[in-house]
C-alpha cells in the first residue's frame, strides 16, 4: 500500500540525481562499504561521502538483500545522527528510500520529527513537501504534538495549493499520527473543497478525509447532507471497489445519527454486489467490515430493498469469515453484527447464542468501552422476548451481578428526570391526575438506557396501583443477608410475569381480568435521526419488545413534550387525560380539574 498509495507519482526520484552526474557512484559499492563489520569504521567512511551517495548506498544494499537489516540499521543510525545538517529535502528523500524499500526506519523517522519540533520556529516548511511530510507521519504513525500543530497552521495558510489528494495525504497523517486537527475554519475548508470535488475524487482519499474528520468531531451537520447530496447524484457509490469505502461512509453517518434514504440504498445495494463478488472468486473478507455495515444499516432499522435477501447475504458472508468454534476470534464483530440484525427484526440465533456463552460474554465484559457489556444485555433479552424456539445460553444472573456497579452501562432515573426534556412534567402531572400509587417511572426493561411512564387501568379504565419491579431497589427484602440486587434481578421477576418461551402462551393482557398495562415513552432528540422525528434502531426496537411483552404504547415526540412543558400545569393535565380518554382507553370518572398552583403566577386554580 506505502508504495502507491502515495509515491507512485509524487516522490522524487534519487536514480534521477544520480544520473544527473552531480555525485559519482562509479566507484562505490556495498561491499566496499562493509568490508569492514565494524560500526565506528563503517561510519568513517560514510563521513567521508555526500549524503546522496550515502542514500545511494542504502538504496543498494536493499536492493540486493532485504534482509540485511543490521547493516541498515546502521545507515539508519548515521543519517538520523546528521539529521541537524541536513535540509527537508534530503531528509525526506531519504524516508522515501526507506519505506520504497520495506525499511520501518524508526530512528531515523523519531529524530527527524523530533529536530523540526524542537526548531520549530527556524525551520521553513514549503508546502510543496508538506503532503510528503503527512505521509512519513501516517507511515511512522506519530509525531510531536507542537510540530503537527504548526503544520496545521501551514497548511491553512496554503490550501489554495493543494490538491485533494494532498490534503487526503495530510488528513491521514494527523488520523494516523493519534491527533485531531483542531483547525476548524480548517476542517470546514477541506470540507467545502471535498463536496466542491466529489467527482474528482477516489475513494481512498475520500476514506482519509472522512476517518480524519470523524477523529477530529468535526460534526457539521449541514456539511455531510451536502456530502450525501453530492455522492448520490454522482452515483459515487456504484464506483467503490472496497468494503472497506462501504464501511467508513455508513459509519459516518451512523455515528452522526443523519439519515439519508438515497445514500442508504446505494451503499446496502452496493454492499449486496461486493459481497456476492467477494463469494464468488473467494476472497476472504474483514469481519469487521461486516460487522460496522450492519451495524450502521442497523442504527437507522433501515431494511434496504429486498432487505430480506441483504441480510442473508450479510450473515452467510461473516459466518464464511469467522469460527464460531473459537470463542476467541472476533467476538467484537460478532456483537455488532447481532446488534445491527436485532435492530432489523432479524435474529441470528447461533451468533447470539455464541456471544451470551460465558467465556465470550466474559470477554466482552471486559471491553473499555461499556458498549459491549449493552450489545449482551440487548442479545440476552431478545433472545428471551422475541426467540420461542431459542435454545443457546443465557447470561448468568453471576454475570448481571458484576456489571451491576459498572459505570456507563446503567443510567440513573435521576438523570433521566433531570436532563430528558418533558419527562418531570408529564410525569407529576400524571400523578396529580391519577395518584402517585398508580404511575411509576422506571426502566421496564433492562437492556435500554431510557426510562418509561407506567400506567395499570382496569377493565373499567380505572388506574390501579401497582409497585414496579425497578433496579433502584437496593436490598431483596426476600434475602435474608440483605445483599444489593441488581436492576436485571428485579426486571427478570417481571419479564417472567409478562412473556413465556412458549409461543402459545397469550402475553397477559388478554387474560380476563388482568389490567392493561400502558407505557408512554417521551422521546428525546437523541433517539431520533438528525433534524427527522424518525426513530433510531435502538429505540423501535424497545417499542417492538415493549408490544410483544403485552404493552400499549403512547410515544411522545420531542416537539409535543417541548410544547408540553410550556404549558401551564392545568394546560398540561387536560391535554393529557384528554388523550388517555379519548385514546388510551381511561375513564371519564376521572376528574377534569384539579387544584394546581400556576407555574407563573403561583396562584392556586381549579382547572
Amino acid at each position: 500500500m506505502a508504495k502507491t498509495l502515495f509515491f507512485k507519482d509524487i516522490g522524487s526520484s534519487l536514480i534521477d540525481d544520480v544520473n544527473s552526474g552531480e555525485f559519482n557512484t562509479k566507484d562505490l559499492s556495498v561491499s566496499w562499504l562493509f568490508s569492514d563489520s565494524r560500526k565506528a569504521a563503517i561510519f568513517k567512511k560514510l563521513r567521508g561521502l555526500e549524503i546522496p551517495q550515502v542514500i545511494y548506498l542504502f538504496q543498494e544494499l536493499r536492493s540486493k538483500n532485504s534482509d540485511d537489516h543490521r547493516n541498515a540499521f546502521i545507515i539508519e543510525e548515521y543519517m538520523a545522527s546528521c539529521v541537524e545538517f541536513l535540509d527537508m529535502k534530503k531528509c525526506l528523500l531519504f524516508s522515501e528510500v526507506m519505506v520504497l524499500s520495506g525499511f520501518r526506519g524508526y530512528r531515523f523517522l523519531s529524530t527527524f520529527f523530533e529536530y523540526l519540533s524542537f526548531k520549530i520556529e527556524s525551520v521553513e516548511f514549503e508546502p510543496q513537501y508538506i503532503p510528503r511530510l503527512m505521509f512519513f507521519v501516517f507511515f511512522h504513525g506519530s509525531a510531536p504534538l507542537l510540530l503537527l500543530s504548526k503544520l496545521e497552521d501551514v497548511v491553512y495558510a496554503n490550501l489554495d495549493s493543494f490538491t485533494l489528494k494532498d490534503l487526503s495525504v495530510i488528513c491521514l497523517g494527523y488520523f494516523r499520527g493519534h491527533r485531531r486537527i483542531h483547525s476548524y475554519k480548517l476542517l470546514d475548508r477541506i470540507a467545502d473543497r471535498t463536496v466542491k470535488e466529489i467527482d474528482q475524487i477516489d475513494e481512498q482519499q475520500l476514506t482519509n478525509i472522512l476517518k480524519s474528520f470523524r477523529h477530529s468531531g468535526f460534526l457539521k451537520a449541514s456539511f455531510y447532507s451536502q456530502l450525501a447530496d453530492s455522492l448520490s447524484s454522482h452515483q459515487v457509490p456504484e464506483k467503490v471497489t472496497r468494503l472497506n469505502t462501504v464501511m467508513h461512509l455508513l459509519m459516518v453517518f451512523a455515528s452522526l445519527k443523519i439519515y439519508h434514504k438515497p445514500l442508504l440504498e446505494y451503499l446496502a445495494d452496493r454492499t449486496y454486489k461486493l459481497l456476492d463478488q467477494s463469494q464468488a472468486r473467494g476472497w476472504t473478507l474483514r469481519s469487521k467490515e461486516i460487522a460496522k455495515i450492519t451495524w450502521a444499516v442497523g442504527t437507522f432499522c433501515h431494511q434496504p430493498d429486498h432487505w430480506r435477501k441483504f441480510s442473508q447475504k450479510i450473515l452467510s458472508s461473516f459466518r464464511g469469515n469467522v469460527n464460531l468454534i473459537d470463542g476467541s476470534q472476533y467476538p467484537e464483530s460478532i456483537a455488532d453484527v447481532v446488534q445491527g440484525l436485532i435492530y432489523m427484526d432479524v435474529f441470528p440465533k447461533d451468533l447470539m447464542g455464541h456471544i451470551l456463552q460465558s467465556k465470550v460474554a466474559d470477554s466482552l465484559r471486559d471491553h473499555p468501552t461499556a458498549e459491549k457489556i449493552f450489545q449482551l444485555l440487548l442479545a440476552d433479552a431478545t433472545a428471551r422476548i422475541e426467540c420461542p424456539h431459542y435454545t443457546g445460553p443465557f447470561l448468568s444472573q453471576e454475570f448481571h451481578d458484576s456489571i451491576h456497579s459498572r459505570a456507563g452501562v446503567f443510567r440513573e432515573l435521576d438523570f433521566e428526570l433531570r436532563f430528558r426534556k418533558g419527562l418531570s412534567c408529564i410525569l407529576e402531572t400524571l400523578q396529580d391526575m391519577l395518584g402517585s400509587g398508580c404511575v411509576h417511572c422506571h426502566f421496564i426493561l433492562p437492556h435500554m438506557k431510557t426510562s418509561d411512564i407506567e400506567i395499570r387501568l382496569d377493565k373499567r379504565g380505572i388506574p390501579v396501583q401497582f409497585e414496579p419491579l425497578d433496579y433502584r431497589q437496593l436490598m431483596d427484602k426476600s434475602s435474608p443477608s440483605s445483599e444489593p440486587v441488581s436492576r436485571m434481578r428485579r426486571t427478570e421477576n417481571l419479564l417472567k410475569q409478562l412473556y413465556s418461551t412458549d409461543e402459545n402462551r397469550q402475553p397477559e393482557k388478554s387474560d380476563k381480568g388482568a389490567p392493561k398495562r400502558l407505557v408512554i415513552e417521551v422521546i428525546g432528540r437523541n433517539q431520533c435521526a438528525h433534524e427527522s422525528n424518525m426513530l433510531l434502531g435502538n429505540f423501535q426496537t424497545k417499542l417492538r419488545q415493549l408490544k410483544k411483552l403485552g404493552y400499549e404504547e403512547w410515544v411522545i415526540m420531542p416537539e409535543q413534550s417541548r410544547d408540553m412543558e410550556n404549558m401551564t400545569r392545568g394546560e398540561r393535565y387536560t391535554y393529557l387525560r384528554q388523550n388517555l380518554c379519548d385514546n388510551y382507553g381511561l375513564s371519564s370518572q376521572i376528574p377534569s380539574s384539579v387544584t394546581c398552583v400556576d407555574e407563573q403566577s403561583g396562584e392556586n386554580y381549579e382547572h
